[in-house]
């Protein structure tokens, strides 16, 4: 039986008061998972990390002056203030892991200012005129199994994915030109194992909000783990291998991209 694979290890959010960089820098294994390391059944925090990671501060996810920053210990009751005990907006967009961030549910800071930081990109570019979108992908990121995260799985997303009619019926109205329903998709350019390009026919403004806190989108869109969903796909799985799993998921006969969804 193939096991799902879940989302990017991003042990890549490291609080930490007044850091600037986690360079050189010593790590603490939670002790939750102290006993799994001992075992061997989880690499150390050093080899869970990615070269560079994101480091959270005031202003990142929340916006400065909503949250103290300090030092604390593991455990105990996370309390908040809100009217509904199971829901909170602010805690919900922390926990979300979008290609960008942007502080809190509005993605502004208290002065109205808009600081949208890297989170799975370290670093991107934008053209003067709003057409180009250059990202980078932090070096050293995994999936939940292990592999390697790079534009291997950028250039599945939007190849096998968002071009596939089964699987993308109608693509998507924020991944066209200036957000238009009508207007052209987006196309991709891969320029290195980290690093790729989104362009657009026509000028996109908010293309880089839509990345960061609009609809609280993740990274699944634009990235996907190949080296696993490849097995679910015809293009690298003939169907009649498929069969029987899409029978085991009790779905018809060649109902190859319900049996995908299901596994994505």
């Amino acid at each position: 039986m193939i096991r799902k694979v879940g989302v990017i290890l991003l042990g890549v959010a490291i609080c930490l008061l007044g850091a600037t960089s986690a360079l050189a820098m010593k790590y603490n294994e939670s002790p939750m998972l102290k006993t799994k390391v001992a075992a061997g059944l989880l690499p150390p925090v050093e080899e869970r990390l990615p070269e560079e990671p994101m480091v959270v501060g005031p202003g990142v996810l929340v916006p400065k002056g909503n949250l103290d920053f300090e030092i604390g210990q593991y455990g105990g009751t996370l309390r908040s203030v809100q009217p509904d005990p199971e829901w909170n907006p602010d805690i919900f967009v922390m926990c979300d892991e979008p290609l960008l961030c942007a502080p809190g549910i509005l993605g502004s800071d208290i002065d109205g200012s808009v600081p949208i930081k890297g989170n799975i990109v370290d670093d991107f570019k934008v053209s003067d005129n709003y057409k180009v979108f250059t990202f980078h992908l932090r070096k050293g990121l995994k999936w939940s199994d292990g592999h390697p995260v790079t534009t291997e799985d950028v250039l599945f997303a939007y190849e096998d994915v968002l071009l596939n009619e089964k699987l993308t019926p109608i693509f998507p109205q924020w991944l066209r030109a200036a957000n238009k329903p009508d207007g052209e998709p987006m196309k991709l350019e891969v320029i290195d194992d980290y690093t790729f390009r989104i362009k657009f026919a026509e000028p996109y403004g908010g293309f880089l909000d839509q990345l960061a806190i609009l609809f609280w989108k993740g990274y699944t869109d634009l990235i996907k783990p190949k080296h696993y969903l490849k097995n679910f796909h015809v293009r690298y799985t003939p169907l009649e291998k498929l069969e029987p799993l899409i029978k085991e998921e009790g779905l018809a006969k060649g109902e190859w991209w319900t049996l995908f969804n299901k596994k994505d």
